[in-house]
């Protein structure tokens, strides 16, 4: 079945209980915010959309805001702004569909945030240092300016994904490197790190991020240690929000996954573990009332939506 065959019209359409969806809402924590990685998938037709979409450009163009409507998310990731910032117009369209209490989290575009620039070379792949590795002269003119005017309030934390550097990175050299970038920023500005090698999480990055106001993007990795291990640091939830992204189990690899897990409709491999340090988490950052963002990814189970929503049901108990 192709892509625009999933947005014909059904034979009957997939039963979805609203009440039911509002009474596990009503148990989320008001300083907790759910929300998917992106929310393009035709598979979560029936979980999410209900509408009739013309094509695939269409729903591309316009699903943002029936996603919005769902009773669970008040979040949601674009992930897209890695490979490329987000037009300011495109920005200002996300913004139109949404209400005015959601929030938009954004990764930092990979020429500022990956610490290697794949080139060809003779034929070859090779991969060099990124000399605009943490430029916050690029970040801040090509994302943080155009969000700020084209989002506003709606705008929510960025993320800034430190991308393997296979080796190539020293914490020697890192630390002093993020330490001017993110003094770079305005304070205001929301920045949460994310780290994808465990040699960089160390007590000096810590003290980098406490200085400059951003903080540790808890993630669920297959390189980076357990929910709960990060959440072991006594500074990890001391920023003025928290956020955890749940991406993809340790151990695995994310092209594996995918092909696993497509077209995302279905958990397929339920997480216990992760569900138990989120609910942790939220547990701790309850008591100070610190926004806390949850990011999830449909490799992490199977289908982000319905990973939420178990996540949801064991809130408030």
């Amino acid at each position: 079945m192709g892509q625009l065959d999933l947005f014909a019209k059904p034979e009957a359409k997939p039963a979805v209980d609203d009440e039911v969806l509002r009474t596990v809402a009503s148990r989320i924590p008001a300083h907790v915010r759910l929300g998917t990685s992106s929310w393009t998938f035709a598979g979560w037709k029936g979980l999410i959309y209900r509408r009739e979409y013309e094509s695939t450009q269409h729903f591309n163009r316009e699903a943002l805001s029936e996603y919005a409507e769902h009773p669970l998310f008040r979040t949601v990731g674009v992930d897209r702004a890695f490979y490329q910032p987000v037009p300011e117009e495109e920005l200002v369209a996300y913004a139109a569909q949404v209400p005015a209490e959601f929030r938009f989290v954004q990764k930092v575009w990979a020429r500022v945030a990956s610490p290697l620039v794949d080139l060809m070379m003779c034929g070859e792949r090779k991969s060099l240092p990124n000399s605009d590795f943490l430029n916050p002269e690029i970040f801040l003119q090509t994302q943080v300016e155009p969000s700020l005017r084209a989002l506003g309030p709606k705008l929510g934390p960025f993320v800034l994904e430190i991308s393997p550097s296979r080796g190539h990175l020293a914490r020697e050299t890192f630390e002093p490197k993020l330490l001017h970038f993110l003094a770079a920023l305005p304070r205001d500005l929301q920045i949460a790190v994310e780290l994808r090698e465990a040699t960089l999480l160390t007590q000096r990055y810590f003290a980098v991020l406490a200085e400059t106001g951003a903080v540790h993007c808890l993630n669920v990795w297959t390189n980076m240690p357990s929910l709960r291990r990060q959440l072991q640091h006594p500074r990890t939830t001391d920023g003025s929000f928290a956020l955890a992204r749940l991406l993809l189990p340790q151990g695995r690899q994310y092209q594996a996954m995918k092909e696993r897990f497509a077209p995302f409709d279905r958990i397929v491999e339920p997480a216990h573990e992760v569900r138990a340090h989120v609910l942790e988490l939220i547990e701790r950052t309850r008591a100070r009332g610190t926004e806390t963002y949850i990011i999830v990814n449909n490799k992490l189970e199977g289908s982000s939506p319905l990973t939420v929503r178990a996540l949801a049901e064991r809130m408030g108990s």
